[in-house]
C-alpha cells in the first residue's frame, strides 16, 4: 500500500476518533445538566409539596370549626364541644356520647384517631370521677 492511503487512513481514524470522543463528552455534559435540572426542579416539586399539605391541613383544621353550625351537621351544635387534638370534638346528646372526627377531602384517620375509633367501638371506654 502506498504511504498516503496509509496516511490517509491513520487521518480518517483519528478524525473518527475525535469526533466520538466529542460526542461522547457532549452526552455526558448533557446527562449532568439534565440530572443537576432534574434534581433542582424536584426539591422545588418537593417543597411545593409541602407547603401544599401545610395550606391543606390550616384549612381543614379551620373549617373543622365551622362544620357544627352547618345545616347538614347531625347533631346539634350546642351540644358540640370542639377539642382539636387528638378528635375533633365529642356531642354530648341527651342518650348517647358521639366521639367526632371532621375530614375534608380524601383524609383518612391518623394512627392515633384510628386508635381512639377502635378503643370506642371495642366499648372500652370508662367513666373517671377525681375529687380532690
Amino acid at each position: 500500500m502506498p504511504a498516503d492511503v496509509i496516511l490517509n487512513k491513520n487521518i480518517i481514524f483519528i478524525f473518527s476518533l475525535i469526533v466520538f470522543i466529542i460526542i461522547v463528552f457532549s452526552l455526558i455534559i448533557s446527562y449532568l445538566v439534565f440530572y443537576h435540572r432534574y434534581k433542582t426542579l424536584l426539591n422545588k416539586y418537593d417543597q411545593l409539596l409541602k407547603v401544599k399539605r401545610s395550606e391543606n391541613v390550616k384549612h381543614g383544621q379551620t373549617w373543622e370549626q365551622f362544620v357544627p353550625f352547618a345545616k347538614d351537621f347531625p347533631f346539634s351544635k350546642n351540644d358540640f364541644k370542639f377539642i382539636g387534638q387528638p378528635i375533633d370534638g365529642i356531642v354530648f346528646g341527651s342518650d348517647n356520647i358521639s366521639f367526632i372526627e371532621i375530614k375534608t377531602g380524601s383524609a383518612g384517620l391518623n394512627i392515633k384517631q384510628r386508635e381512639i375509633k377502635n378503643l370506642v367501638e371495642d366499648k372500652k371506654v370508662k367513666w373517671v370521677e377525681i375529687r380532690h
